[in-house]
């Protein structure tokens, strides 16, 4: 997975405020969130040198999947599953009366 560079990260970075707001629209699933995460939490480096990669790659499959649900036009209850021992099933569609299991991994 490549880092997309924003221009608009230094823009941010140079007029942050404290107790002020930034509104940033844009289409759902373009990376806002995670741009924004990663301004905060000062972490615009390229993947090589980022410590969250695997946090990165799974938020990426779980939106394309939520896209392709959507395109697909199947309706599905999607939820992910974590016991006190901190196993977990990363996504699970319900769906058509049946439960998908989903791991996602990266390197």
């Amino acid at each position: 997975m490549k880092f997309i560079k924003r221009s608009i990260t230094k823009l941010i970075l140079q007029n942050r405020r404290p107790n002020k707001v930034v509104i940033l629209p844009g289409a759902r699933q373009t990376g806002k969130s995670v741009l924004i995460k990663n301004i905060i939490t000062e972490n615009v480096n390229g993947l090589s040198t980022r410590n969250d990669v695997g946090e990165l790659w799974k938020n990426y499959i779980i939106s394309e999947r939520i896209k392709y649900l959507h395109n697909a036009q199947l309706q599905a209850y999607n939820y992910f599953w974590r016991t006190y021992q901190q196993q977990e099933i990363d996504w699970i569609e319900e769906r058509e009366g049946k439960l998908f299991a989903y791991e996602m991994e990266s390197e």
